[in-house]
This record gives C-alpha cells, structure tokens and sequence, in this order.
C-alpha cells in the first residue's frame, strides 16, 4: 500500500463509524489486503469485506465517505490490477449509493449527497481511469462517470471519444449508451 493510502486509513477512527454489520472496525484490514490482492478472487474476497460494510444492498452507511477518500488515496499509488478494478467498482457502487435509513435516524440524511461530492472531488482520477490497460476499469470508470459527471460539454466529447476508440467492443458499446443520455 502506498504511504498517501496509509495516512489516510489510518488517520480515521473507523471503529467508531457506523456501517451495515454495526462498526467499520475491519475497514483499514480490508483495504490493506484487497490493496495486494494479486488475484481476482482474493481482491473479491476483500472487496465484499468492503461493500457491505461502508455500503449494504445499495444504502451508504456513515463509513462509506471517509472509504471514498481511502480509496482515491489507493488509486494513486500502484496495485494489482485486480485490486484496482475492485477499488474503481467499489466507487462506483458508492456513487450510486442511497442514504441508509439508519444514518437518516441518527441525523445524517445527506449522507449519499456528500459522498457524491467527495467523488466528484476525484473526478478527473475517474476520467484518467478510462485509459487504464484494464477494460474493467475502463467500464466501471464509465458507470462512476454517469453517476457522477453533469457537465454535458465536458463529458460529451469524452463519450464519443471512447465510443470510437476503445479497443473492446463492450466498453465501446458502454460509453455510446451513457452518451445518450446527455
């Protein structure tokens, strides 16, 4: 894990943050090991270690903000190429998370608002992932930019470039339908 990813894990009291199973005590152990997760079923393993923790059946739990900035921190630094894919999609679920009624409860309905601001913080790290080796990042870094991107004249342009571009057909195919709904 690079040395930005491990201040930034362990500057946050994660045990005493909300999250599905009740405290997000195993996070920074999670990130750690999906971080050198050489194969794709054991950044698997440690990916759902992740979602459904800071994120369960789609509702966002108060961990899932600080896991946006860990998770930008990780991508700045050099992974596995399973544990990248795993850490872009990650985002991406985030990105179109809902708020969990619990946060709700305890005050804090605008959880899903700002994670999506914490995300488009990192936007231009979601645009340079659509030129990752990978076309699974490639296509989930499409996904994150749709739920994300709301600025048609700048994410136009970059659609119909990859739509024209890319050499794998489904993420040719992924960004011509995102690019029809701007």
């Amino acid at each position: 894990m690079n040395t930005v990813a491990e201040a930034v894990i362990a500057s946050v009291r994660w045990e005493q943050l909300r999250a599905g199973p009740g405290s997000a005590a195993g996070v920074p152990a999670a990130f750690g090991a999906l971080a050198t997760a050489e194969t794709d079923d054991a950044a698997t393993d440690y990916y759902w270690q992740l979602d459904n923790v800071v994120i369960v059946q789609g509702n966002l739990y108060e961990s899932a903000l600080p896991a946006v900035w860990a998770v930008f921190a990780l991508l700045a630094g050099p992974l596995p190429g399973a544990a990248r894919y795993r850490l872009v999609e990650l985002l991406a679920e985030i990105a179109g998370g809902d708020t969990a009624q619990a946060e709700t409860d305890a005050g804090n309905a605008d959880l899903a608002d700002r994670c999506r601001a914490a995300l488009r913080d990192g936007l231009w790290t979601c645009y340079a992932l659509l030129n990752d080796g990978d076309p699974r990042v490639r296509g989930a870094a499409i996904t994150l930019l749709g739920w994300l991107e709301d600025r048609t004249e700048v994410i136009v342009p970059v659609l119909e470039r990859v739509a024209t571009a890319d050499p794998e057909p489904d993420i040719r195919t992924a960004a011509a339908d995102l690019r029809t709904e701007y």
